[in-house]
């Protein structure tokens, strides 16, 4: 797999990511009350177009047999900015995470919908961390 695809298939997960990072910190603001919950539908659009690029990476992921393009010069010599993004994303996932966690502990009113995107978002931060470390190895 040449770094051409590898990159392709990395922008495709770092779009991904950051709409769900997006979506989970809109519906982090709807449950503090700072954004009216008109944004509610915005929030799952966000996460399900994240959803559907992360989903698009997969797909040009496992094509990669059929890859036949070959490394050129110009592109050793690239920097990668692609752990750092990740790595970023992760840490401000798992921050809004900790946040929508620390908010229902305070209220004392645990809402099933409120752990659900809580699990999610921790997921997706693994996932970051994953990408993070994967896109580390690229040239």
């Amino acid at each position: 797999m040449t770094n051409k695809f590898k990159r392709r298939i990395y922008r495709f997960s770092l779009i991904g990511t950051t709409c769900i990072l997006i979506g989970l910190f809109l519906y982090d603001l709807q449950h503090l009350d700072i954004v009216t919950m008109q944004l509610d539908f915005l929030c799952y659009i966000l996460i399900f177009a994240g959803i559907i690029s992360g989903f698009k990476a997969l797909e040009t992921w496992s094509s990669w047999i059929e890859d036949e393009s070959e490394d050129t010069d110009e592109e050793e010599y690239a920097r990668n900015s692609y752990p750092s993004t990740f790595y970023i994303e992760a840490g401000i996932i798992a921050l809004i995470a900790v946040l929508l966690l620390a908010w229902p502990v305070t209220r004392r009113q645990p809402d099933s919908q409120e752990q659900l995107v809580t699990i999610f978002s921790l997921l997706v931060a693994g996932i970051c961390v994953l990408l993070g470390h994967l896109s580390s190895y690229l040239a």
